[in-house]
């Protein structure tokens, strides 16, 4: 559906901030001044964002793969010049997963 891009980059986000999120609340004074225990707990959550940013993004280049095999690759698909404004609506709502339609990477 159009919505699982969006979602995906969502979730992303949201586990991209738990490690600043919990970071911050697990600075007792007692491990001061190097807090390694917080220190490794945001950079298990940045490595695990930089892992899922990764994972999405090969993803995406699978999908736009897929729509390249179905219905050509972009480039040599024709440009259609002279749609009928009458007919403006449909064409819009075919470009979704129609054949001009690829993920932005």
């Amino acid at each position: 559906s159009d919505t699982r891009p969006s979602s995906g980059i969502a979730i992303l986000h949201l586990i991209g901030q738990c490690g600043p999120l919990l970071g911050t609340n697990l600075f007792p004074n007692s491990e001061g001044p190097r807090y390694a225990r917080a220190m490794w707990i945001s950079a298990a959550f940045t490595l695990f964002t930089a892992v899922l940013a990764l994972g999405l993004r090969f993803l995406l280049i699978w999908e736009n793969k897929k729509l390249d095999l179905k219905y050509g690759v972009k480039s040599e698909i024709p440009l259609r010049n002279g749609i009928d404004p009458a007919s403006m609506q449909s064409a819009v709502r075919e470009e979704n997963y129609g054949p001009n339609f690829r993920f932005v990477l």
